[in-house]
Protein backbone atom coordinates (compact mmCIF):
# COMPACT_ATOMS: atom_id res chain seq x y z
CA UNK A 1 0.00 0.00 0.00
CA UNK A 2 1.19 3.48 -1.27
CA UNK A 3 1.97 5.94 1.52
CA UNK A 4 -0.96 8.33 -0.25
CA UNK A 5 -3.51 5.29 0.36
CA UNK A 6 -3.21 5.68 3.70
CA UNK A 7 -3.39 9.14 4.23
CA UNK A 8 -6.74 8.92 1.97
CA UNK A 9 -8.27 5.65 4.33
CA UNK A 10 -9.46 8.29 7.15
CA UNK A 11 -12.81 8.20 7.90
CA UNK A 12 -14.89 11.20 6.75
CA UNK A 13 -15.23 13.36 9.76
CA UNK A 14 -19.11 14.07 8.52
CA UNK A 15 -19.60 10.44 9.17
CA UNK A 16 -17.75 10.71 12.62
CA UNK A 17 -19.92 13.99 13.64
CA UNK A 18 -23.09 12.00 12.75
CA UNK A 19 -22.74 9.00 14.50
CA UNK A 20 -21.31 11.00 17.32
CA UNK A 21 -24.68 13.06 17.33
CA UNK A 22 -26.76 9.85 17.45
CA UNK A 23 -25.00 9.15 20.67
CA UNK A 24 -22.36 6.31 19.19
CA UNK A 25 -19.14 6.53 21.25
CA UNK A 26 -15.70 6.27 19.42
CA UNK A 27 -13.67 3.24 20.71
CA UNK A 28 -10.83 3.68 18.22
CA UNK A 29 -9.29 3.59 14.66
CA UNK A 30 -7.04 2.62 12.57
CA UNK A 31 -5.45 2.63 8.97
CA UNK A 32 -8.38 2.43 7.41
CA UNK A 33 -11.69 2.02 10.39
CA UNK A 34 -13.39 3.30 12.87
CA UNK A 35 -15.05 1.83 15.84
CA UNK A 36 -18.10 2.87 17.88
CA UNK A 37 -19.90 1.42 20.37
CA UNK A 38 -23.84 1.32 19.70
CA UNK A 39 -25.99 3.26 22.20
CA UNK A 40 -28.02 1.17 24.27
CA UNK A 41 -26.54 -2.34 22.92
CA UNK A 42 -23.09 -3.60 23.32
CA UNK A 43 -22.47 -4.23 19.62
CA UNK A 44 -19.90 -2.27 18.23
CA UNK A 45 -19.91 -0.82 14.47
CA UNK A 46 -17.50 -1.16 12.06
CA UNK A 47 -16.77 1.70 9.48
CA UNK A 48 -14.25 1.20 6.84
CA UNK A 49 -13.69 3.55 4.50
CA UNK A 50 -12.53 3.30 0.69
CA UNK A 51 -9.31 4.36 -0.90
CA UNK A 52 -11.34 4.44 -4.21
CA UNK A 53 -12.78 7.64 -5.86
CA UNK A 54 -13.41 8.90 -8.97
CA UNK A 55 -14.05 6.41 -11.17
CA UNK A 56 -14.60 2.86 -10.22
CA UNK A 57 -15.43 4.57 -6.83
CA UNK A 58 -18.71 1.96 -6.74
CA UNK A 59 -16.70 -0.80 -5.87
CA UNK A 60 -15.45 -1.89 -2.43
CA UNK A 61 -11.39 -2.49 -1.72
CA UNK A 62 -9.58 -5.05 -1.38
CA UNK A 63 -9.26 -4.59 2.34
CA UNK A 64 -12.85 -4.12 2.84
CA UNK A 65 -14.22 -7.27 0.87
CA UNK A 66 -11.64 -9.28 3.22
CA UNK A 67 -13.54 -8.34 6.06
CA UNK A 68 -16.68 -8.77 4.67
CA UNK A 69 -15.67 -12.29 3.36
CA UNK A 70 -14.95 -12.93 7.12
CA UNK A 71 -18.45 -11.43 8.51
CA UNK A 72 -19.83 -13.43 6.07
CA UNK A 73 -18.22 -16.90 6.90
CA UNK A 74 -18.59 -15.91 11.08
CA UNK A 75 -23.13 -15.39 10.05
CA UNK A 76 -23.07 -18.68 8.17
CA UNK A 77 -21.09 -20.82 11.10
CA UNK A 78 -22.84 -18.57 14.22
CA UNK A 79 -22.84 -21.67 15.91
CA UNK A 80 -18.90 -21.43 16.51
CA UNK A 81 -18.56 -20.41 20.08
CA UNK A 82 -14.95 -19.06 18.98
CA UNK A 83 -15.69 -16.66 16.09
CA UNK A 84 -17.32 -13.49 17.02
CA UNK A 85 -21.21 -12.70 16.53
CA UNK A 86 -21.87 -10.68 13.75
CA UNK A 87 -25.01 -8.88 12.76
CA UNK A 88 -24.71 -8.10 9.36
CA UNK A 89 -23.15 -5.40 7.19
CA UNK A 90 -23.90 -3.34 4.39
CA UNK A 91 -22.54 -0.42 1.88
CA UNK A 92 -23.25 3.44 1.97
CA UNK A 93 -21.97 6.10 -0.01
CA UNK A 94 -20.72 9.33 1.33
CA UNK A 95 -19.02 12.25 -0.44
CA UNK A 96 -18.80 10.34 -3.54
CA UNK A 97 -17.03 7.30 -1.62
CA UNK A 98 -18.54 3.99 -0.65
CA UNK A 99 -17.84 2.88 2.94
CA UNK A 100 -18.50 -0.45 4.14
CA UNK A 101 -20.07 -0.88 8.22
CA UNK A 102 -20.41 -4.23 9.75
CA UNK A 103 -22.12 -4.92 13.36
CA UNK A 104 -20.46 -7.32 15.74
CA UNK A 105 -20.15 -8.08 19.39
CA UNK A 106 -17.53 -5.96 21.07
CA UNK A 107 -14.18 -8.13 21.76
CA UNK A 108 -12.06 -7.39 25.05
CA UNK A 109 -9.06 -8.16 25.11
CA UNK A 110 -7.76 -11.63 27.32
CA UNK A 111 -4.87 -10.13 28.89
CA UNK A 112 -1.37 -11.67 29.15
CA UNK A 113 -1.25 -14.44 30.35
CA UNK A 114 1.66 -15.77 32.66
CA UNK A 115 2.61 -18.92 29.66
CA UNK A 116 5.56 -20.04 31.92
CA UNK A 117 2.77 -20.38 34.85
CA UNK A 118 0.18 -22.34 32.71
CA UNK A 119 2.86 -24.41 30.38
CA UNK A 120 3.97 -25.92 34.06
CA UNK A 121 0.54 -26.82 34.90
CA UNK A 122 -0.14 -28.07 31.87
CA UNK A 123 3.03 -30.29 32.08
CA UNK A 124 2.90 -31.18 35.53
CA UNK A 125 -0.81 -32.42 35.03
CA UNK A 126 0.41 -34.23 31.95
CA UNK A 127 0.68 -38.42 32.40
CA UNK A 128 2.62 -39.61 30.01
CA UNK A 129 3.50 -43.52 29.15
CA UNK A 130 6.44 -45.00 28.04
Amino acid sequence: MRAFELTEAKIDQGIDQALRQKGYKKLGSGTDQNVYLEPGSEMVLKIFRSSISGEGSDRITPGQNTFKAFADYCLSHSNNQFLPNFTGWETFKFNNRIYLQIRMERLFPIGDPDWQDFLEDLSSQARFSV
